[in-house]
């Protein structure tokens, strides 16, 4: 049998949400601005990038075999530099690095979520891809690998629901159900734990 070496190629994806902007403002204010900071990093091969009316997707594909974790802390440390000559209005809604095969847990702040593959969500065009649909007024509130057991909710509130992550549906793309009800507020924070 012939033996090939390992070659492994890393995606970190950046996502920012600024609601209410047009393309053109999301491009100058957010892409462009997070851009130019993470192509200092090391490790990079080159970076795509797209930006929609009130969201910005920033793909930095790094070289063959470079070390995800340095690469991702390198990143991380580049975005924070930049961070306050952001509009306030803008929050980074998540940065991690592309793991093929693993789901993730999306949110927004109705309450509704689901369990996504994350190769569902990965685009690899420049318009991107919308996954969590959400109605005019809520926001994306959370995007987080799915790794556990159960399911743990958060509401403005304060309220905690926890619950088996079995009872989330997976789905490719869509509002989703919803995790839990708010009179006042809406949701805060979701994860998945291993309980």
């Amino acid at each position: 049998t012939r033996q090939y070496p390992r070659s492994d190629s890393a995606v970190v994806k950046i996502s920012t949400v600024y609601f209410g902007a047009s393309a053109d403002t999301v491009r100058g204010y957010i892409t462009t601005q997070i851009e130019r900071v993470v192509a200092s990093a090391d490790g990079i091969d080159y970076i795509e990038s797209e930006s929609r009316a009130g969201f910005s997707t920033i793909s930095v594909y790094l070289r063959l075999n470079y070390d995800t974790n340095a690469a991702l802390t390198q990143i991380q440390a580049k975005v924070a530099q930049v961070r306050n000559d952001l509009p306030p209005e803008a929050d980074i809604l998540t940065m991690f690095v592309h793991v093929p095969g693993r789901k993730l847990l999306v949110a927004a702040t109705s309450g509704h979520g689901f369990i996504t593959s994350e190769d569902d969500a990965l685009a690899m065009t420049k318009n991107g891809k919308r996954v969590l649909n959400v109605k005019p007024g809520v926001e994306a509130a959370s995007c987080r690998p799915a790794e556990g057991d159960t399911v743990a909710v958060v509401g403005e509130n304060r309220k905690l629901l926890i619950f088996k992550k079995e009872e989330v549906p997976e789905m490719s793309r869509g509002q989703g159900v919803f995790l839990q009800r708010y009179k006042d507020g809406g949701l805060l924070d979701a994860a998945v734990f291993t309980w």
